[in-house]
């Protein structure tokens, strides 16, 4: 089968406008859920659709993966493999560092708590904080 230079670079330009389609749909999925998580009202998607995708950080990959981790104890590994669920790429080798330290800013902004603090090989756990406990309410433990 015969295909043509110009034939490729068609598929190849096709293919790009797929990819930006989907990402645009995908910030809209994101933004309409987050929305949805806020308010109970009317949403125009063509409005949401209409407006230029931001550029997803992993404290936004973090935050979504805090979700899905609302009932359970987690470590900072678990929440790398949610992150990673959720669509996360990490340029490092090592992500756990920097996933450590947005965790330590949830801590910080009441989001997270610490309910076990590790010691050697045994990891720090943390919770999704409710609006009723405590930020440090079993740090020492």
């Amino acid at each position: 089968m015969a295909i043509s230079t110009a034939e490729l670079d068609f598929l190849e330009r096709s293919l790009q406008r797929d990819r930006e389609e989907l990402a645009k749909k995908e910030e809209a999925i994101r933004v309409v859920r987050a929305m949805l998580g806020a308010e109970k009202s009317r949403i125009n998607i063509d409005d949401i659709l209409s407006a230029p995708p931001r550029k997803t950080t992993l404290i936004d990959f973090a935050a979504s993966a805090l979700k899905l981790l609302e009932d359970r104890e987690f470590t900072v590994r678990n929440l790398h493999a949610a992150m990673e669920k959720s669509g996360a790429v990490f340029k490092a080798r090592n992500p756990l560092p920097r996933i450590q330290s947005i965790i330590s800013k949830f801590v910080e902004e009441g989001k997270v708590r610490r309910t076990f603090k590790g010691e050697g090989a045994e990891p720090h756990r943390y919770k999704v904080a409710t609006g009723s406990s405590s930020k440090h309410e079993t740090e020492g433990r």
